[in-house]
């Protein structure tokens, strides 16, 4: 499967006219997200911003096992913190690393700042036969609510 994605990216790069081997990790970042990861070595991965990696892991596909083990290398999560996130759940308490961890990125957020804080709703659109949508909201980065 990876040496296909490869080949695939390979020739996609050359119908564009570019090499993975003259990009930067933040090049290839760019350029396509989570499969870029797919191609970086573990040196570049370790250069990823924490954020990045943990909205990455949370899409649940390619290079998910060489994340994780950044992120555990970084300590960001406990544990139990892991559980909720092989569990693909959130809970009220938690950062906002370990929804992106557990979730992957938002369709879409609306961000408030006051003077008690920054609040944003992420909006997940969930995979069922109506794309309904999830809310969550957070407060100065930590999960205070929930709704579906």
């Amino acid at each position: 499967m990876k040496c296909s994605l490869l080949a695939t990216a390979s020739l996609l790069l050359c119908l564009a006219g570019c090499s993975t081997a003259n990009m930067t990790a933040r090049h290839r970042l760019n350029w396509g997200g989570t499969f870029s990861l797919a191609i970086m070595s573990d040196k570049e991965i370790a250069k990823v911003d924490t954020e990045q990696l943990c909205g990455f892991h949370g899409f649940h596909v390619l290079g998910t096992k060489r994340i994780r083990r950044e992120l555990e290398r970084r300590d960001i999560f406990t544990p139990e913190e892991w559980t909720i996130i092989d569990k693909q759940q959130i809970a009220i308490g938690k950062s906002k690393l370990l929804l992106l961890a557990s979730w992957g990125y938002p369709t879409d957020t609306n961000r408030t700042t006051t003077a008690k804080g920054v609040f944003v709703q992420w909006i997940y659109q969930k995979p069922t036969v109506n794309y309904e949508a999830a809310y969550v909201y957070t407060r100065d980065g930590i999960i205070t609510s929930m709704q579906d």
